[in-house]
């Protein structure tokens, strides 16, 4: 049996006077359609995250509330993301932030 598992990936930047810059070690989470998280991760060095193996479901993936807070930042809108037998691969989901 074929089983569709989804995978999300991009990378997390920040927004400098002159232009985007790639920001690792972000904090980000994503949880399911309760709200409970499912997954705490960090962006790599570059900014570049994935995560991979996702059933089928609807997800919200977002900068954690406690990172935000913690670096005093204003926070990219949280993304909603549908794995679907049909949609399954979600690339580019890069996450901006602002000081």
């Amino acid at each position: 049996a074929v089983t569709i598992r989804g995978e999300i990936c991009g990378s997390t930047r920040i927004r400098r006077p002159k232009g985007l810059a790639d920001y690792g070690g972000l904090e980000l989470e994503l949880l399911n359609t309760e709200g409970k998280r499912i997954k705490l991760f960090r962006s790599a060095f570059d900014g570049y995250f994935e995560l991979h193996d996702l059933p089928i479901g609807r997800y919200t993936l977002q900068v954690s509330p406690a990172e935000v807070e913690r670096l005093k930042i204003k926070a990219p809108p949280a993304r909603q993301i549908n794995v679907t037998t049909q949609t399954s691969l979600f690339e580019g989901q890069d996450l901006v932030i602002e000081p």
